[in-house]
């Protein structure tokens, strides 16, 4: 594990990190990334899927849990993939919620350091 990770851990601060998507959790992810959703799309057009799971790189002493984000576009053949690691035991799609509410929190700050001149 990371340097990151380990910090986490070592305070218990709970971490919520985006991986890099590569073939080993393709394959944990595989089974519901192959069904594709039936059924009526909700007006957004996006059915969207979240799985755990446990993962560990070749490096990493800990399985660190792992929530997958799969998304299904209705104008779209193949689903688009996300995976967070996390040491949280918050539901997975608790999870991918609060990575994305993350993601407002940073547009925030880079809105504050343009327009107000924050350094």
């Amino acid at each position: 594990m990371g340097r990151g990770y380990r910090y986490c851990e070592s305070r218990t601060i709970t971490y919520f990190i985006r991986l890099k998507r590569n073939r080993n959790l393709d394959k944990l992810a595989e089974q519901p990334m192959r069904r594709r959703p039936t059924g009526r799309f909700p007006k957004s057009g996006i059915k969207i899927k979240t799985v755990g799971f446990y993962y560990r790189a070749a490096n990493w002493k800990k399985h660190p849990r792992v929530v997958s984000k799969i998304e299904w576009h209705f104008d779209e053949v193949f689903p688009r993939v996300e995976f967070i690691s996390t040491n949280s035991r918050l539901p997975t799609r608790k999870v991918v919620d609060v990575y994305n509410s993350r993601g407002d929190v940073e547009n925030r700050i880079k809105e504050g350091k343009n327009k107000l001149r924050w350094d």
